[in-house]
């Protein structure tokens, strides 16, 4: 797992795996010192290490069925880590074996990002 945190907010990256055209991440995400809604951006990418782009696609908290595509706000609690699955979408479908570049976009009341760098995509 790797962490980052920015503002009140902390990532943690579980893994990410490859499907077709998709990669699919398990993260968990934890509202620090306070309850807040959090907002995951559209703007979010991954770049792979071929440098193929990925566009973000959406997320779902673990256990919802359905995907919420676009930007989506959700209400953190307190301290609690909540698990999220991050999708995000390429125009071709090529093999990767590893994500040079994940960069978060979200916002806390204030726009931020968080970045994790050379990942293995299991």
């Amino acid at each position: 797992i790797v962490v980052q945190v920015s503002g009140s907010v902390r990532f943690e990256i579980e893994n990410c795996r490859k499907s077709g055209s998709s990669i699919s991440c398990r993260a968990f995400i934890t509202s620090l010192g306070k309850d807040q809604n959090i907002q995951l951006s559209y703007q979010s990418r991954i770049v792979d290490n071929n440098g193929l782009l990925f566009g973000w696609r959406g997320s779902q908290v673990l256990g919802e069925k359905n995907l919420s595509t676009g930007s989506s706000t959700r209400w953190f609690v307190q301290d609690v880590r909540t698990g999220v699955e991050l999708v995000f979408e390429a125009q071709t479908d090529q093999s990767s074996s590893k994500l040079s570049v994940i960069q978060i976009q979200f916002q806390d009341g204030t726009d931020r990002q968080v970045t994790f760098r050379n990942l293995a995509i299991s």
